[in-house]
């Protein structure tokens, strides 16, 4: 059976289908999302801290890279799935990676990730 850990900038929603498809593929999904509060804040434009950061290129995780690592070491997964990812660091990934050499790592994303 396929275990997959699906990243998230935002929880699931009804506009969510990639997450709603997962479900319906692996019924072991679990997930991990940004904490909702940093979302709300940042969707009002109240967000002059994370602004910086994005713009000198170090964004604000809000914790969430330390999460991951310690989902990964809680269970076996076979896929990690990350959508929008821009907050997970190459270094989280080659942690995962060499923790499991045989997870597989899938980026999703419609936003162009080069644009500044």
């Amino acid at each position: 059976m396929t275990k997959v850990l699906y990243i998230s900038n935002s929880a699931p929603n009804k506009l969510n289908s990639l997450y709603d498809a997962f479900k319906d593929i692996c019924s072991d999904v679990d997930i991990i999302y940004k904490d909702r509060e940093y979302k709300t804040s940042y969707e009002k434009k109240n967000f002059f801290f994370p602004r910086v950061l994005f713009k000198l290129g170090l964004p604000d995780d809000n914790g969430l890279n330390k999460r991951i690592l310690s989902q990964i070491k809680k269970e076996n997964y076979n896929v990690l799935l990350i959508v929008k990812g821009n907050v997970v660091y190459p270094s989280t990934l080659r942690k995962i990676k060499k923790s499991n050499p045989k997870i597989k790592l899938i980026s999703f994303s419609l936003d162009d990730m080069y644009a500044k």
